[in-house]
């Protein structure tokens, strides 16, 4: 009888120590993977053979390439590819992304001749992206990259939970696909419309696509605490939506 008991307990102890490390392990970014599946599922946030990789730091690269995604213009970018532009940093295969981008006023080198292709995103670069991609100009003295996140707090895009992770953690790739599926339920400028409902109305988005988007709306409370479980609310309608963007974002 002791003998059994012993070996129960062995049981137990052993069964405790294979947990313990997948509890240490798990990402702290879990929450954010519903915001990363949604845009997956537009094309727009695509992982590789290690997943959505949401706790890597993005290159400049990369943001813009999201970026241009987002906003459904990889096509127009893609055919741009060999294009002339004066960033001497940009691989070839990527540069009619960066065309694109230099040419829309969504992006600049971080210098004349450099575009910091390989250096990490920060999130003040990537809020100054979405900004631009709403109608909001820098150049014009909207906002400048300095003042971005607290211009961004300010409008709602970033709610204040959100606001104070990204001005207190390094920024990754988790970040950037929360702040992207913000920014395709923000309204732009001077808009009363979404900015996936003026993407679908210029078809650069497919209703089909846009639409399936919108059908879940991911709350926000759910990255209140990086570590609490990702819900999602009841699905709104078009309307809804738009009359809601602050508590959305």
């Amino acid at each position: 009888m002791m003998k059994k008991k012993r070996i129960a307990i062995l049981l137990v102890l052993t069964l405790m120590l294979w947990m313990a490390p997948m509890q240490v392990n798990a990402s702290p970014y879990s929450a954010y993977q519903p915001y990363a599946e949604s845009l997956s599922g537009m094309g727009v946030f695509l992982g590789s053979g290690a997943g959505f990789e949401l706790e890597r730091a993005p290159t400049r690269i990369e943001g813009i390439i999201m970026l241009i995604r987002l906003l459904g213009a990889e096509n127009e970018a893609k055919a741009r590819t060999g294009s002339t532009i004066p960033f001497r940093d940009v691989p070839a295969w990527a540069s009619g992304y960066v065309s694109y981008a230099y040419e829309k006023g969504l992006t600049k080198g971080v210098t004349n001749t450099s575009f910091g292709s390989n250096n990490s995103m920060d999130a003040k670069a990537f809020v100054t992206f979405a900004l631009r991609s709403l109608g909001y100009q820098d150049a014009a003295g909207d906002f400048s990259y300095q003042n971005s996140l607290n211009f961004a707090n300010g409008l709602g895009l970033l709610d204040q939970n959100f606001y104070s992770e990204l001005n207190g953690k390094t920024f990754v790739r988790a970040h950037v696909a929360r702040l992207s599926y913000d920014t395709l339920k923000f309204r732009p400028k001077g808009s009363e419309a979404l900015l996936i409902d003026t993407l679908m109305a210029s078809g650069n988005i497919s209703e089909k696509t846009g639409n399936l988007f919108k059908e879940t709306v991911i709350s926000p409370l759910a990255i209140s605490s990086p570590t609490a479980p990702a819900t999602a609310e009841t699905p709104m309608t078009t309307a809804e939506i738009a009359n809601n963007a602050d508590s959305i974002v």
